[in-house]
């Protein structure tokens, strides 16, 4: 028996509804992180400034300092603490959609440009990911900006320039560092697809032309700018199934299918490897992992592509069996290194 489209859609749909109600129910323990306190902190002070302002006067007293931080998410949240919700909901409501966002997003994406049946694997296999999910709920700006990646590739594919444009435009008003990522994947995508060289070249300037404004102060302001090593670089998961699993989906695709049709994957690959230096957690176990999943989903799409067809059989054995390895994904082993301290763990 084989899966239409539509059983597909909804088994999908039933995990989204299913992670949706998951962090519904853990309101009361929300929020999770303490990042979100400084975004709190940032509304509380463009509210007493009636707006946005460029600097950060509730910082470095009596002068302040320049307000580099990009100020979307910023602004959308004054404006839910200006309609008159306490900053305690604000908080845990950004905890409760983060994660629901980003998988349904993540599947929107991913079945417009391939099968339901890879976007349903792609998206078993991405919410298996425990680190991940946490790093989409305690890196708030950094998920959101990461959504709006997802829908720059999503319009270039469809050579929707406009909305290319737009989207990784607001990647640059989103988070800074992810806004240069984005860009550096999208130029490795033209260069892997040089029949969208131009719907690129056209998005990329329209970006930089929206985003102009905000780069410019920033550019001003750069000696305010400094990089140090954050304490989330000090331990390091490492989901090692699912890893071994995109490797082999690399290795398969190179050796017999080639990239035809997987340049949004290796372009995510390529475009996000500097995190690995500077935040080696958010690639190895966080939104780094992306493109990690979507070659693990090649290689599973690639098994099932050769069972045979007219053998009900055989589909009828092999379905519940791929699905109990799917499901392994969840209690596969970890690898954990503690680099302070040394010490190394696996967790199941």
């Amino acid at each position: 028996m084989r899966l239409t489209d539509r059983s597909w859609d909804l088994c999908s749909y039933g995990l989204l509804f299913l992670y949706s109600a998951f962090q519904i129910l853990q309101w009361p323990l929300l929020p999770r992180f303490m990042d979100i306190y400084y975004h709190l902190n940032v509304v509380k002070g463009l509210a007493d400034a009636g707006g946005y302002v460029t600097t950060a006067f509730w910082e470095y007293a009596p002068a302040g300092r320049p307000h580099l931080y990009p100020p979307l998410l910023h602004t959308v949240l004054l404006l839910f603490y200006k309609a008159g919700l306490p900053f305690i909901t604000i908080a845990r409501g950004v905890d409760c959609i983060s994660y629901p966002l980003f998988l349904f997003s993540f599947h929107y994406v991913i079945s417009r440009l391939s099968s339901k049946r890879f976007a349903f694997i792609s998206l078993f296999m991405l919410s298996s990911v425990y680190s991940l999910m946490l790093a989409s709920v305690t890196l708030s700006t950094f998920n959101l900006a990461f959504i709006f990646v997802l829908f720059v590739f999503l319009h270039a594919e469809k050579r929707n320039t406009a909305a290319a444009g737009l989207c990784l435009a607001l990647c640059f008003y989103t988070h800074t560092l992810i806004a240069w990522l984005a860009l550096s994947s999208f130029i490795i995508y033209m260069l892997l697809k040089p029949e969208r060289r131009l719907c690129v070249l056209k998005a990329t300037a329209i970006s930089l032309v929206l985003a102009s404004p905000f780069l410019i102060f920033q550019f001003r302001h750069r000696a305010s700018f400094s990089l140090v090593e954050v304490y989330e670089t000090k331990l390091w998961e490492i989901d090692l199934a699912l890893w071994a699993l995109a490797l082999c989906g690399l290795f398969s695709c190179l050796r017999h299918h080639g990239f035809k049709d997987k340049q949004v994957a290796l372009s995510l690959f390529f475009g996000f490897l500097p995190l690995l230096f500077s935040h080696p957690p958010r690639y190895l176990g966080g939104h780094g992992m992306v493109a990690a999943v979507l070659f693990a989903a090649y290689f599973v799409e690639g098994f099932l592509q050769k069972l045979p067809k007219k053998n009900t059989t055989t589909a009828a054995f092999a379905a519940p069996l791929i699905l109990a390895g799917l499901f392994i994904t969840f209690l596969a082993p970890v690898w954990e290194w503690n680099r302070p301290t040394k010490k190394q763990n696996i967790i199941w």
